[in-house]
């Protein structure tokens, strides 16, 4: 996100100089490729899937169905608009248990969630 900050204010500069305007703009559009990029790695690194979610290293089962609202007693991704993208555990519908929130910054929390609350970070 850095990176498309950067562009944004080139972008800016280019009231001053005109030639900033495409240099700007590339920039951008190389923040937002890599940002997609890194999220692509992140389900990878954090094993979307996978998730380990104990000392004993039980394995949750997948939720099943789109709608995370349905969700109870397994693991799934779900995108928040504007936001973030939560990845854990669910409950009733609800983030419950252990789980990664990505927001739409890149900052990753990782901690214990209850009633769609996180109650401890790791």
């Amino acid at each position: 996100m850095l990176i498309i900050s950067i562009g944004v204010i080139i972008i800016l500069f280019s009231a001053l100089i005109p030639q900033l305007f495409i240099v700007g703009l590339i920039i951008i559009i190389i923040g937002i490729v890599s940002h997609l990029r890194d999220m692509k790695n992140l389900d990878k690194k954090i094993g979307v899937g996978k998730i380990l979610v104990d000392d004993k290293l039980k394995v949750v089962p997948e939720c099943q169905g789109n709608d995370h609202k349905q969700w109870t007693s397994c693991k799934g991704k779900v995108v928040y608009p504007e936001e973030g993208t939560y990845f854990g555990e669910f409950t009733n519908g609800k983030r419950w248990g252990k789980g990664i929130w990505t927001s739409v910054d890149g900052t990753i929390t990782k901690g214990t969630w209850k009633n769609d609350e996180l109650i401890e970070k790791e």
